[in-house]
């Protein structure tokens, strides 16, 4: 964020100035002397795509050889998977030029490697240890079928998914709010 001071600020005003997000969040204060206050951070998540992200129920996802879903521990199982295969969903419109938010967890990790698929197009980042993983990804490619999942990229992947989550990240929003200036301080000269 950005914001402009009519007078100098203490440390500790300026530490409370980096540690605020949200306009509303200052403190009376801070509020005295500002300016200007420019909230650049303001990104928000649409809702969730992914049907069936907790792996529940062995529906949902096709499942190329070498991958399974294990619904009675809610994961996607990938065992000694080939390098390109992969478990994705369909009927979820990803597209070209949208910004996705995704996110999953990997345990159980042995070997081998996985990416994100998004527009049926390998991205993001390979991973190949347990943790949970966020990536903001934009999309190359506009698909249906097949638009959104994990895929192996190296081959005899073994390992498991679960939590696996996507939202489109919604346009970013300036908001300048501009408060009325209180001129406090008359100084005359005789």
């Amino acid at each position: 964020n950005a914001s402009i001071h009519s007078s100098a600020l203490t440390q500790t005003q300026v530490q409370e100035l980096m540690f605020t997000e949200k306009y509303a969040g200052l403190s009376a204060d801070l509020k005295t002397n500002l300016v200007s206050w420019y909230d650049l951070g303001d990104t928000s998540l649409g809702s969730e795509l992914v049907t069936n992200g907790d792996f529940e129920v062995d529906s949902d996802w096709n499942k190329e050889t070498g991958w399974t879903i294990d619904a009675d521990i809610d994961k996607a199982v990938a065992t000694s998977a080939t390098n390109g295969y992969s478990i994705r969903q369909s009927g979820t419109l990803v597209t070209t030029g949208e910004t996705y938010q995704i996110e999953y967890t990997i345990s159980d990790y042995s070997s081998g490697s996985v990416q994100i698929v998004l527009g049926n197009t390998p991205i993001g980042t390979s991973r190949s240890a347990n943790g949970t993983y966020t990536e903001v990804l934009t999309s190359t490619a506009t698909a249906t079928t097949n638009s959104l999942g994990i895929i192996t990229d190296s081959s005899g992947t073994t390992l498991k998914i679960n939590n696996f989550s996507a939202k489109k990240v919604q346009v970013m929003v300036l908001l300048m709010v501009q408060p009325p200036l209180q001129d406090t301080h008359h100084h005359h000269t005789e």
